[in-house]
């Protein structure tokens, strides 16, 4: 067993490959670090990431996590860019393997301080991977004994392995009814991804910040942020659709790529009383990514409200989510916070 920590030249390689095998969200894909790194004002005091992996160089178990200073409060924080840290498991290794990294990570911990950093900071931290077989729990432990609350997130996940008719038969009365209602002849369907132009991809890119901007009713984040996800879109990390009604820009959503994983990122409307495209141009999108060969489309978080959220507006988004079918699967959210 080797450890590879953040400052071996492979390790982004290695832990990209963790994530796809752990079945990770594809926002923990180094695809996206760029983007998330601009949205926050954080500087980064230690990177305690690293990936174990085994005689043949192949990733088994690691963990993403680096060391913050919350500059309002002063307190020490880890996370992901601002996103849960992250325990990755491999999902295709034996027990035996993975319970042999798992001891090697616990090793690893305790030799660079990590553990004594779990006590002392706030965090949230996901699980991902095998959870069905008996797994050496030090690393587990060591979590536990810090954190003050474990909450169980739900993940909704389109198969797009499927055939196109298997994953339309899960598609709601309302998705399938709206495909009906809406004249086709006047709407039109552009994707931006890596085959385009620039000229197309910076169009794509505009409209879709012109109505994320328009319906939030404010300037929700940095250009900085719509540049760094403009060139992914050339670098084929990223895609994004408009839709057109009429020859209105009506709707845009985004969607995050990382290997054969897929994350519908953001989307928003032109606001418009009594119409809603949306349903429409998501079909449109999901059908494209199967397409160019993306097997997992991560949707969205599912059934928050058990886990308090009372927000009127993230629940009906989370509603929405819910007309497309596919699956929801458990994900462990360790926390620390006070």
């Amino acid at each position: 067993m080797k450890n590879i920590t953040s400052l071996d030249h492979d390790f982004l390689l290695k832990m990209d490959e963790l994530v796809s095998a752990s079945f990770a969200h594809p926002i923990y894909h180094s695809n996206h670090s760029s983007y998330y790194r601009s949205t926050q004002n954080l500087n980064c005091l230690k990177d305690y990431s690293v990936v174990v992996v085994d005689d043949n160089g192949t990733p088994v178990v690691g963990i993403i996590a680096a060391s913050f200073k919350d500059p309002a409060s002063s307190k020490l924080f880890l996370s992901y860019l601002g996103n849960p840290a992250a325990l990755l498991i491999s999902s295709v290794r034996s027990k035996d393997l993975i319970n042999e990294a798992l001891i090697s990570l616990y090793g690893h911990f305790v030799s660079n301080g990590f553990a004594k950093i779990l006590v002392t900071s706030q965090f949230s931290l996901r699980i991902y991977g095998s959870q069905s077989n008996p797994l050496n729990s030090e690393v587990l432990e060591l979590i536990l004994k810090s954190a003050r609350t474990v909450e169980v997130e739900f993940e909704r996940i389109i198969d797009l392995e499927l055939p196109k008719d298997k994953i339309r038969k899960d598609f709601s009365k309302s998705v399938l009814a709206a495909e009906k209602r809406y004249d086709k002849a006047k709407m039109e369907t552009r994707i931006a991804c890596w085959l385009n132009d620039k000229a197309l991809i910076s169009e794509s890119i505009s409209n879709l910040q012109f109505l994320h901007s328009s319906s939030a009713g404010r300037i929700t984040r940095s250009s900085e942020s719509w540049g760094i996800q403009e060139r992914q879109i050339i670098d084929g990390s990223m895609v994004v659709l408009n839709g057109f009604s009429e020859g209105k820009n009506v709707h845009g959503s985004l969607f995050l790529l990382s290997d054969k994983s897929a994350y519908y990122g953001v989307s928003a409307n032109l606001l418009q009383p009594g119409q809603s495209l949306s349903h429409v141009f998501l079909v449109e999108a999901i059908f494209f990514l199967k397409e160019i060969g993306i097997k997992r489309l991560f949707f969205g978080k599912q059934y928050e409200n058990l886990s308090g959220v009372s927000d009127a507006k993230l629940l009906n988004i989370s509603k929405f989510k819910s007309f497309f079918g596919g699956f929801v699967t458990p994900n462990l959210l360790i926390k620390n916070e006070s």
